[in-house]
């Protein structure tokens, strides 16, 4: 680009030499069915830099109006990951949305082909998988939005009132890469034996083989199943396309305990719209100190995998910490076992209208000893609780384990009346009675935390402890008539 300037004492030439990069003939996306315009972009609001793979642009805010970017494109793979990062200016925080024409239609779903959502931020910075259903090979609109946050999330089409809109091009081509394999599960530990398990492998694959580790398969790409027996279990995917397969092994990631399955509640409480920060974040008591969501989560069984004993000669701290705004927090004991929550005889914790509340919890003399049974937790906005049966307005209920244990009805009976060998011990011992018969074994950290638990009716028994961390256990030995408490050491 040649530049003469003249006034009247002479002139002046400036060249610039490949200045601008003119390609009429570079494939561009389809038309897109609308061109969303700023209204007012003089307050600084807009978009400053996109930034995904192969794009890195920076622009100005919406006083540039809608940006047409599509000459700057990127290349993504189907089924990969990426991360797209969009800057906001603008004088307060702003909304942000994203999409790409995946069927290629000219026409942005904001349903179905929206990759990013922000709401009161100055950036956006999410993590987008390409979906295996994208058109290959073809230049797909890439469109972000972002306006004042006052104003809600943009949709693919509307007027920006302060912000603006910028469009892209990506082109997705197939990934030739085999899977690389990997799964998670809704529980690792189970009392009923029910397991779902979730795909996560990448790379688009096409044929999933799971190993649950107790015998049995499924081809599945989200499989459910049913663990009949206790013990832990190797779990493994062979996840494959027509480039490969890979293999995922968990060594020890289920662990099932049928014989700790505490009775069926009559009733699970609904969360019917949560709000503002209500509900559970922590609770704690002896053993148990269980982080979560708080009510967004809704009711959440933890009965199985957070259990805890407890001393009935015993006093122990309990503390429910509840989301910033103060709250109705109770919390129930099914002394009874029976499946419901009596107000009158099994209300331990009535906490109106307080911000994580605690209290001394001292078990009565008349607990059923030795046998799980179910505590309930609910914080709900004040006002919000009935009985352990109510559906929350914006919190939750959670539940959770307990066993409660007399240890002066527990006697350490010498040898030769029960034996438990070998001690210290690799992979299984036996345990051996002369006279009564052996009812149950339960095995339990130095805490008091029930690990397993096996009915029984015979003189020997071999415990596999196998899946066991080394340290220090007890072994409780049922009878009948008393319990027998024996120490072992896992190697």
């Amino acid at each position: 680009v040649t530049l003469t300037a003249t006034n009247a004492f002479g002139s002046d030439v400036e060249v610039k030499t490949a200045l601008v990069t003119i390609n009429l003939s570079a494939p561009t996306p389809t038309a897109a069915s609308c061109t969303p315009t700023t209204l007012v972009g003089t307050l600084g609001f807009g978009i400053t830099n996109v930034h995904l793979n192969g794009i890195n642009n920076a622009s100005g805010d919406g006083s540039e109006g809608y940006g047409d970017f599509t000459c700057q494109q990127t290349t993504l793979y189907a089924g990969q990951s990426y991360n797209l990062e969009v800057l906001f200016s603008g004088p307060t925080t702003l909304n942000g949305a994203a999409w790409i024409d995946f069927n290629n239609d000219g026409t942005l779903d904001d349903a179905t082909e929206k990759i990013a959502e922000t709401n009161g931020t100055m950036s956006i910075n999410q993590s987008v998988v390409i979906p295996a259903s994208a058109v290959l090979n073809t230049p797909l609109r890439l469109r972000v939005s972002a306006d004042y946050d006052f104003l809600g999330t943009p949709n693919p089409c509307s007027d920006l009132e302060y912000g603006q809109a910028e469009d892209y091009t990506v082109v997705v081509e197939q990934d030739t890469s085999p899977p690389d394999a990997g799964f998670t599960s809704n529980v690792i530990v189970t009392c009923d034996g029910v397991v779902s398990f979730e795909d996560l492998s990448t790379n688009i694959p096409i044929a999933w083989l799971w190993d649950f580790g107790d015998g049995s398969t499924d081809v599945a790409q989200n499989p459910t199943h049913t663990y009949t027996t206790s013990g832990t279990y190797d779990v493994s995917l062979i996840a494959s396309n027509a480039f490969g397969n890979d293999t995922e092994l968990v060594v020890g990631y289920i662990t099932v305990n049928l014989e700790d399955g505490l009775v069926a509640s009559s009733c699970t409480p609904s969360t019917l719209g949560y709000c503002c920060d209500y509900g559970i974040y922590n609770f704690q008591l002896n053993s148990i100190n269980n982080s979560s969501p708080d009510g967004i989560e809704g009711y959440r069984d933890y009965s199985c995998e957070q259990n805890t004993t407890l001393d009935i000669h015993l006093s122990y701290t309990m503390e429910v910490r509840t989301g910033p705004n103060v709250h109705d927090t109770k919390v129930w004991i099914d002394y009874n076992n029976d499946g419901t929550f009596d107000d009158l005889t099994e209300l331990i914790m009535d906490a109106p209208s307080q911000i994580d509340p605690s209290m001394t919890y001292s078990p009565p003399a008349s607990a059923l000893l030795n046998t799980p049974v179910r505590m309930r937790v609910m914080s709900d906005v004040v006002g919000g609780i009935s009985d352990a049966c109510s559906d929350q307005t914006f919190g939750q209920t959670e539940d959770y384990g307990i066993s409660f244990v007399d240890p002066t009805s527990i006697s350490e009976v010498k040898a030769p009346q029960i034996n438990v060998y070998p001690n210290p011990v690799n992979s299984s011992f036996i345990t051996t009675t002369t006279g009564q018969q052996i009812r149950s074994l339960t095995i339990v950290d130095l805490t008091g935390r029930i690990l397993a638990k096996k009915q029984a009716s015979n003189t020997s028994i071999e415990t596999d402890v196998s899946h066991l961390v080394a340290g220090h256990y007890y072994v409780i030995v049922d009878i009948g008539n008393k319990n027998i408490i024996k120490p072992f050491i896992k190697l």
